[in-house]
């Protein structure tokens, strides 16, 4: 029955009609994220036609803005099979992409009902691209070896084509709290020590947020910037430059000053 289920699944993406059937429609998400992170993005089925035996499907990226870290069972798939995970899943990582091939019970007893949202994946990218850059997460039928066609596999055991909906990452700046050295989401007295390592005692930033360390918001960073923090914390002197007490981008991002990572912001 196993290898039943394998030729299932591999028939399913035999060349198909370029028309599409609208009772199913695969999505990824969007979103917003900075250079250096990582983000989830969730692959979801939206269906109102027939149950569903299995599916493939694949998504394509330009491997100049983003890599592939992961992709993991989505919550519906993984109770698909009568509340147990699906009988067959291959993942094919590519650098430009991945490919999911899912049957859900080789005996064909159990299969995904008709509803919304179900999430199918969920796929971890690393982001390379810079701030200013859209990122595409297409759907497309490239992918494996020979290439599998995005399809679902009805209850019936016939093959459609879904409606695929394509989603985006933005690259915007990384979000900081100015004068957070240490990163923990507050002013107190350990940062403006924490920066006074830094410039004295060789101290290191291992989040590399230099913008959080110029306190002044004059495109450099020395010994004025712990000064304003202790005078800020102490004799009632100004805060902190914006963004400051809440998280925010850089308003003066032409500094020469960077901010690959801070943990606090989202």
């Amino acid at each position: 029955m196993y290898l039943l289920g394998v030729v299932m699944v591999l028939a399913a993406n035999l060349p198909l009609s370029a028309q599409t059937n609208p009772d199913y429609q695969f999505s990824i998400g969007s979103g917003t994220v900075s250079p250096f992170n990582m983000v989830d993005l969730t692959v979801c089925l939206d269906s109102s036609g027939e149950p569903l035996a299995g599916w493939a499907l694949g998504v394509c990226h330009d491997p100049a803005q983003l890599q592939i870290m992961m992709v993991a069972m989505g919550s519906s798939s993984d109770i698909a099979n009568d509340g147990s995970a699906v009988d067959f899943r291959i993942v094919n990582i590519e650098p430009n992409g991945f490919q999911v091939s899912v049957l859900i019970d080789n005996s064909g007893i159990h299969t995904l009902p008709s509803g919304i949202g179900h999430e199918l994946e969920v796929v971890t990218y690393a982001v390379l691209a810079p701030v200013g850059q859209v990122a595409t997460l297409q759907f497309c039928d490239t992918l494996g070896q020979p290439p599998i066609a995005n399809v679902v596999v009805q209850e019936s055991g016939a093959s459609v084509t879904p409606v695929q909906i394509s989603g985006s990452l933005e690259i915007v700046p990384v979000t900081f709290i100015r004068g957070d050295i240490q990163q923990d989401g507050d002013i107190t007295i350990g940062d403006p020590i924490a920066l006074l390592t830094i410039l004295f005692i060789g101290g290191t930033d291992e989040l590399n947020c230099e913008d959080t360390r110029d306190v002044n918001d004059d495109a450099q960073v020395d010994l004025a910037d712990p000064i304003s923090l202790l005078s800020y914390l102490f004799s009632s002197g100004a805060m902190p430059v914006a963004p400051f007490p809440a998280c925010g981008p850089d308003p003066t991002a032409d500094d020469g000053l960077s901010c690959d990572v801070f943990t606090p912001c989202p």
